[in-house]
């Protein structure tokens, strides 16, 4: 059966459009996928990746209204309702991407600020640099975002990127007794609340005074214990 559907590749080649690569599918080396399975398997592939952006989209839109929202109105008087009529869509969908307005919140931080923060193989000096950076860009907004959200995000940054980042600076990889741990989670949480401080406040990014801040605690830190150079 293979040549014939040579054969009608080749004779519809120019008219098929976008089944030109379907056809091609159509034709594997041991036979058993035939065209109905091929176009099948291709409208599967399209329907979830246009489902996921669809999903990512509605995210977004939500995300930015809601941002847009908080630049004249207090985070904790903007309800459900409020956000979805500012998007113009249905109050139904909004439940089917988020829980309530604090995890829109927490979403935008993630995005933007914790899972960047979490793929940086930056060293340690820069990247915090890189966190504050990040911060930086909208920071009436994550003022705002503090105020708002103090626990969850300053929970998330300090267990889930800080004290990571700090176990490989400090040993490498995972703390093997308490006394390590215990020096892991005293340095996250004192890089943590210098970035909600900083962020916090109105003072100017001065990153060389960041950078000799942080190599002087390194310095002080190597001094007693033996580190990974990072």
């Amino acid at each position: 059966m293979r040549p014939f559907f040579h054969c009608v590749y080749a004779a519809f080649r120019d008219r098929i459009g976008e089944y030109d690569t379907l056809l091609w599918a159509a034709l594997p080396d041991n036979g058993e996928m035939g065209i109905a399975e091929a176009f099948l398997a291709r409208r599967q592939r399209k329907c979830k990746e246009s489902g996921k952006r669809m999903c990512n989209n509605t995210k977004q839109k939500i995300a930015q209204t809601l941002r847009q929202l908080m630049v004249q109105t207090p985070f904790q008087k903007i309800t459900v309702g409020n956000l979805m009529d500012a998007t113009g869509m249905k109050r139904q969908s909004f439940y089917y991407h988020f829980q309530d307005t604090r995890d829109v919140l927490m979403w935008i931080c993630r995005q933007e600020v914790l899972e960047p923060l979490k793929a940086s193989s930056l060293p340690l000096t820069d990247w915090i640099l890189y966190a504050l950076k990040l911060m930086e860009q909208d920071r009436p907004f994550y003022r705002k975002v503090i105020l708002a959200l103090s626990q969850e995000f300053i929970t998330e940054l300090d267990r889930s990127v800080m004290a990571p980042k700090m176990n490989d600076v400090l040993w490498g990889g995972a703390p093997r007794n308490p006394g390590q741990r215990f020096l892991v989670e005293f340095a996250a949480q004192a890089a943590t609340t210098r970035i909600v401080l900083f962020v916090s406040s109105r003072r100017a990014l001065d990153e060389r005074e960041v950078r000799d801040k942080i190599q002087y605690l390194l310095a002080e830190v190597r001094k007693g214990i033996p580190i990974a150079t990072n």
